[in-house]
C-alpha cells in the first residue's frame, strides 16, 4: 500500500519528485521487513554506482551484502522494530564495487501507517568524507604539534593580550610546554594572567608583548631573573593577522652560555694583558739586544783591526829575517783575523735584518742581478766564472734585502766551486701557483762541489758548516740570513744538491704580476 501511495504522490507532484531526485543529499525509501527499495534518488544511485532498474523493488541488503557486516542492517532493523528514529554524524561506508572508503552522515526515520505500524524506512544520507579527512588531518597536525611542544628544549608560551582604551593591560596564558613550566618552576600557568602570576614584573612583559601584538614585529630580549638565578633569551612574534592579539614566545635558558661568555671575556682580557706585557718585555729585550749587538760589533771591530794592522807591521819589519815557519804563523794570524772580521759583520747583518726600514717597492730582479754581477766582477774573474742570467720578473719588496739575498747565494756558489774547473752559474725563473696564490720561483744553479741531499735543511741553520774553515772560508751565516730575508717577504727558500754535481738554490717570492 505504501508503495502505491508514494508512487502515486511522486507521479502527481512532478515538481516535488524532481526536487527529491536532484537534491544534494541521498534519499531512499525501504518497504517491509526485507527492506525492499521503494524509492531512491539520483544522488544515492550515483553514490551506490547502480541504476534504477538494478535496484527497483529488490531487498537492499541483497544488493549490498557488504553493508550487513558494516552494521547498517542493525541500524535499519532497530528503527523498523522499535519505531524510534536513528541518526549518526559519521558512519563508515565501503562498497565492494569501489576502492574508496567513505564516511556518511546517516538519518533513518520510520514510516508509520494510520494503525501505528511501521511499514518502512525513510533514509537520508550525506557524504562527509572530506570533512572527516580534514578532521583527521587536523588531529594529526595537532598530535604532531603536541609532540613537538612536549619534546622541544626551548620553553614555549602562547598568550592572548588584553587591551583597554588601546593600551595593553594584561595577558592570559593559553598554552605552555613542559620546558616553559620547568623554567618558571610552576605547572599551574594556563588560564592565568601575568598580573596574577608575576605582579612585580608584569608591566614590562605586558608592554613588550603588547607592542608585538600591535605591530607584528618580532622582538628578541635577554633578561635576568634574580629570583630564579637565571638568564633567559626570549623571541616573541604575533600569531595571525593585523587584528590578532595573540602572541607566541620561545624562551631559551642561556644562564650557562652567559657564564661561559663572561669567563671567556675575562680570560680574553687577561690574555690581552699578558700579551701586552710580554710584548713590552720583548720590545725592551729587542732594544737591549740591538744596543748590545751594536756595542759588541763596534768594540770587537777595533781590536780586530788593530790585531790585523800590528800583525802586518810585524810581518813588514821581519820580512828580511823572517823564517818560513814564522811567515806561516803570521799568515794564519792574518787569515784568522780576517775571518773574525767577516763573522762580526755577518752577525751584525743577521741581527739587524728585521730592523731595515727601507720602503717596500717594485724591484726588477734582472737589473738587480746585473748590478750584483758587476760588483762581484773581481771574485768572478778569480774563479773564471760565467754567469748566465735569463729574464727575471719584477718583485715587490725591499731592494737592498733582495741584493743581500742574491749576493749571499752567488757568493756561496763561487765559494764552493770546483778547483781547476771554471765556475758556471745559471739564474732562471718561472711563475708558479701555490694554494691559489702566484709566486715567482727563481733558481740559481751551479756546477760546484754540491752537497749530500741529507743536508738540504741543515745548510740554512746559523753557524752551520758542511766543510772545515780551512777548506772553505765563510761565517756560516750567509744562507741563514738569506732564509730570514725570504721569510720576511712571505716566501720560501730550498736547496737541492748532489755531491760532485753542483747545487741549486730555489727562492719562491710572492708575485703580483707587475
Amino acid at each position: 500500500m505504501i508503495r502505491n501511495v508514494i508512487k502515486d504522490f511522486l507521479r502527481k507532484d512532478v515538481h516535488f519528485r524532481n526536487l527529491v531526485m536532484e537534491i544534494p543529499v541521498s534519499v531512499m525509501v525501504l518497504r517491509g521487513p526485507d527492506f525492499k527499495i521503494e524509492f531512491i534518488n539520483n544522488r544515492l544511485l550515483k553514490a551506490l554506482q547502480k541504476t534504477w532498474h538494478e535496484v527497483d523493488d529488490r531487498p537492499f541488503f541483497q544488493i549490498f551484502p557488504e553493508l550487513i557486516v558494516q552494521g547498517y542492517e542493525k541500524f535499519f532493523r532497530q528503527v523498523y522494530e522499535t519505531g524510534r528514529s536513528f541518526s549518526k554524524e559519521v558512519v563508515p561506508l565501503h562498497l565492494w564495487s569501489s576502492d574508496d572508503f567513505q564516511y556518511i552522515k546517516l538519518s533513518v526515520q520510520p514510516l508509520i501507517n494510520p494503525l501505528g505500524h511501521v511499514t518502512g524506512l525513510f533514509i537520508v544520507a550525506s557524504d562527509v568524507t572530506e570533512l572527516v579527512k580534514s578532521r583527521h588531518q587536523i588531529a594529526e597536525s595537532e598530535l604532531k604539534y603536541r609532540s613537538v611542544l612536549e619534546l622541544m628544549d626551548p620553553g614555549f608560551s602562547f598568550m592572548e593580550l588584553i587591551f583597554k582604551d588601546g593600551k595593553p593591560v594584561d595577558y592570559i596564558i593559553l598554552e605552555v610546554n613542559p620546558a616553559f613550566e620547568k623554567m618558571l618552576g610552576s605547572t599551574e600557568l594556563v588560564g592565568k594572567s601575568i598580573n596574577e602570576l608575576m605582579p612585580d614584573i608584569a608591566e614590562f612583559w605586558i608592554n613588550l608583548f603588547g607592542k608585538v601584538a600591535l605591530t607584528g614585529e618580532k622582538v628578541t630580549t635577554v633578561y635576568d631573573m634574580p629570583e630564579l638565578d637565571k638568564t633567559f633569551e626570549s623571541h616573541a612574534f604575533r600569531i595571525g593577522g593585523n587584528e590578532s592579539r595573540r602572541v607566541a614566545v620561545l624562551i631559551n635558558d642561556i644562564t650557562e652560555r652567559m657564564k661561559n661568555d663572561q669567563l671567556r671575556e675575562q680570560f680574553s682580557r687577561k690574555l690581552e694583558q699578558q700579551v701586552a706585557q710580554r710584548t713590552r718585555e720583548l720590545e725592551q729585550s729587542n732594544s737591549d739586544l740591538k744596543q748590545f749587538t751594536h756595542l759588541i760589533s763596534h768594540d770587537l771591530k777595533e781590536p780586530v783591526r788593530k790585531l790585523k794592522f800590528l800583525t802586518s807591521m810585524l810581518s813588514d819589519e821581519l820580512q828580511d829575517t823572517i823564517t818560513t815557519s814564522q811567515a806561516t804563523y803570521i799568515h794564519k794570524i792574518l787569515s784568522a783575523t780576517e775571518r773574525l772580521r767577516k763573522m762580526i759583520e755577518a752577525i751584525y747583518d743577521y741581527s739587524f735584518a728585521d730592523f731595515n726600514e727601507e720602503k717596500v717597492r717594485d724591484t726588477d730582479l734582472s737589473k738587480l742581478i746585473n748590478v750584483l754581477v758587476e760588483d762581484l766582477d773581481h771574485d768572478l774573474k778569480a774563479h773564471e766564472a760565467e754567469v748566465i742570467v735569463h729574464p727575471l720578473p719584477v718583485i715587490r719588496g725591499i731592494t737592498i734585502e733582495f741584493y743581500q739575498l742574491f749576493y749571499n747565494i752567488l757568493s756561496n756558489s763561487l765559494k764552493f766551486s770546483k778547483p781547476d774547473v771554471p765556475c758556471r752559474i745559471e739564474i732562471s725563473s718561472r711563475i708558479v701557483t701555490d694554494n691559489g696564490r702566484q709566486f715567482a720561483e727563481i733558481s740559481v744553479t751551479d756546477n760546484g762541489i754540491g752537497f749530500d741531499p741529507c743536508f738540504e735543511e741543515k745548510i740554512f741553520q746559523s753557524f752551520t758548516r758542511l766543510h772545515s774553515k780551512d777548506e772553505y772560508e765563510g761565517t756560516g751565516l750567509g744562507l741563514s740570513l738569506s732564509r730570514k730575508i725570504v721569510h720576511r717577504h712571505g716566501g720560501t727558500i730550498k736547496a737541492y744538491g748532489e755531491v760532485g754535481k753542483g747545487a741549486t738554490i730555489t727562492v719562491k717570492l710572492p708575485y703580483t704580476g707587475r
